[in-house]
Order: structure tokens, then sequence, then C-alpha cells
């Protein structure tokens, strides 16, 4: 019963990945426009264990890129010591009003999301 246990945890922290989403806000101002995103993805170093001592497996995001049409603005590489649910806030120069900005992220099991937003005033 406990490798069944196991293997559902497994499953059920891979899912949680699958979904992950990222939340966009893009506002111009003063010239600079602040890219704030919240991605909801678990984040875990692999040195944790559950209620019955199994492992949960390292799960984090390794990179995050953010485009403004096809020039990349900036490059993040974090590791497993973030927190679940990040939030991010960046100051650009690049985009203004109007403009279109895509952020994409990529975990160390190989999965990514990627979000556009319109930038406003």
């Amino acid at each position: 019963m406990a490798g069944f246990r196991r293997v559902v945890a497994l499953l059920s922290y891979r899912v949680v990945a699958a979904v992950s989403d990222i939340r966009l806000k893009a506002r111009y101002r003063n010239g600079i426009t602040e890219l704030t995103l919240r991605i909801d993805h678990p984040m875990e170093s692999g040195l944790r264990s559950d209620r019955s001592g199994t492992a949960i497996p390292a799960l984090y995001i390794k990179s995050i890129d953010v485009l403004h049409g096809n020039v990349a603005l900036a490059t993040l590489t974090l590791s497993s010591q973030v927190s679940r649910n990040p939030t991010i806030v960046l100051q650009l120069n690049s985009p203004v009003l109007g403009d279109r900005v895509s952020v994409k992220w990529l975990d160390n099991l190989g999965e990514s999301n990627t979000r556009i937003t319109t930038v406003k005033g």
C-alpha cells in the first residue's frame, strides 16, 4: 500500500506542474513599464517529505524569459530555493502602451507555460 501512495504522490505533483498558470499585469507609467507576474507553481526543492515519510520530488522553475516581440528583455534563472507561487515585478524601458509582452517559464521536469499580455496605462 505504501508503494501505491508514493506513486499517487509523484503523479499528483506532476499534474500540478502541468496545470500551473501565469498571471500577468503590465502597466505603463512615466516612461516605465512595470510587469508583474505571478506563477502558480509548487516550487518543491526535493528536500521535504510528506506525512508518510516519502520524499517529495524536486519540482521548481529553472528559467523565466520575458520577450517583447522576438527580443528578449530579461532571462531569469531560478533555483529550488524560490518560494511556492512566486511573484516577480520587473521595471522595463522597452515596451510602451499597447505593446505585447510574453513570459515563458520552464521547470526542471521540462514543463513550460507561456502567457502574453498587452501593456496598459
